[in-house]
């Protein structure tokens, strides 16, 4: 859908919205100039009615944005900031794009009065606070399993400041947030890093994330996950590197949908900081044990991604803020013993207009024909302000994963703040 340009004197709802709701501060209204206007454009390519472009428009500035805390920008330093941005902003923007319907996501972490200072210096509550907040308006919230979650992964208050000096600066958040915009409806997910319970307590990443993973099993009777977590626990095993190396897969993150457990999703996060082809084989088919016709047919287009993006055979090879690792999800479902694989290709670094060419000849493979003639123009749609043939952090990160059900899935994830308005 392509949409009136940024200099065009037709009005979007974002606009309208500001005029009418207001600002906080001025922080506050520099979040909605840096981020609403992408926000607005890419619900529009994503065929969202007016009506529901106002109702995610105004949660997003009323529950969202009111929670981002200060904006960082020359001359103003947050005390907390967030790896979820390459400027260490903590938001994102992302598409979920299948043969059915394409979703608008957004993702972030609410910032705490304190985060970033020795009161608070991992920002560790503001993400259950929030969620807790929104259940008077989003009644399907269940928080059963991030508080398994959020206890497995906790540090006491004098650790947490111990912890903070061995961290990059973009990793002091556990825990972050996002949001489906999706069916008239909104779907909320939280995501939990173990890595500063790990730097602080010295406990490995696989024996924190399976620690909690069992223990949810062991003490929830709805959790009904043991099957696709042994499995996943005997695969992971010996591909765990050593201490101190970077030669295999690390525990990165744990996932979940904020739903009634037998709703919910589990996602298994693996950072992996060295990718090639047949590794990508590996991964995809849990070392050989997933040799089904579905996912025959997810890895062969995995593989073709890849090698568009000619990511494929190349190397991550040290933690760096700025070059992003490899990053593999398993999801299992309560009561199911299958394991649904996806993979994702680090972008920032990578010229955009590339990055747009090489997509559109895949949607072209995939047969989503809209988007492999306009995948570029409603880029340059979505991020007016940024000439694409140039940048090389307005795309973040591309997911890819298949199911019998919906075939491939892709997910895009947008630096918005890269590539919108002026920060001062």
């Amino acid at each position: 859908m392509l949409l009136p340009s940024a200099d065009s004197n037709e009005r979007l709802p974002w606009q309208i919205l500001a005029e009418g709701l207001g600002f906080d501060n001025r922080d506050h209204e520099l979040w909605w100039l840096n981020t609403a206007e992408s926000l607005n454009r890419v619900m529009m390519q994503c065929g969202y009615s007016v009506d529901m472009q106002y109702k995610y428009l105004s949660f997003f500035h009323r529950q969202v944005l009111a929670r981002m805390g200060t904006f960082r920008r020359p001359g103003v330093e947050p005390a907390f900031i967030c790896g979820l941005s390459h400027g260490g902003h903590p938001f994102e923007i992302s598409v979920k794009m299948d043969n059915t319907a394409t979703t608008c996501r957004v993702g972030f972490t609410p910032v705490g009065p304190f985060a970033g200072t020795t009161h608070d210096p991992l920002n560790t509550h503001s993400n259950r606070e929030m969620l807790a907040q929104l259940t008077t308006m989003l009644p399907q919230i269940d928080l059963r399993w991030f508080d398994h979650f959020h206890g497995q992964f906790a540090l006491d208050h004098e650790q947490q400041n111990a912890v903070t000096g061995k961290l990059l600066r973009e990793s002091h958040g556990i825990e972050s947030l996002s949001i489906d915009f999706k069916d008239n409806d909104m779907v909320p997910k939280a995501y939990f890093y173990p890595i500063p319970v790990h730097v602080g307590s010295g406990t490995s990443l696989f024996d924190l994330g399976f620690r909690a993973l069992e223990s949810l099993e062991a003490t929830r009777s709805d959790a009904g996950l043991n099957a696709a977590v042994a499995v996943f626990k005997d695969f992971l095993a010996p591909r765990v590197p050593p201490e101190g190396t970077m030669n295999g897969s690390l525990l990165g993150m744990v996932g979940i949908d904020c739903l009634h457990p037998s709703k919910s999703r589990l996602k298994l996060y693996l950072a992996n900081f060295r990718m090639d082809l047949a590794t990508i084989r590996e991964y995809w088919t849990i070392g050989g044990a997933m040799e089904d016709e579905t996912t025959a047919k997810g890895l062969a287009l995995a593989e073709t991604l890849a090698k568009r993006l000619n990511l494929g055979d190349k190397a991550c090879e040290t933690i760096d803020p700025e070059r992003l690792p490899f990053m593999l999800n398993y999801e299992v479902r309560p009561g199911s013993s299958a394991i649904k694989p996806q993979i994702y290709f680090p972008l920032l670094g990578v010229n955009d207009e590339f990055i747009a060419d090489a997509l559109m000849d895949f949607f072209q493979v995939l047969g989503w024909s809209h988007s492999a003639s306009h995948y570029k123009e409603e880029l340059r749609q979505r991020f007016p302000r940024r000439d694409l043939s140039q940048t090389t952090n307005v795309q973040r990160w591309l997911g890819f994963s298949y199911s019998a059900e919906k075939g491939p899935t892709v997910n895009i994830y947008y630096d918005a703040v890269a590539g919108n308005v002026a920060k001062e």
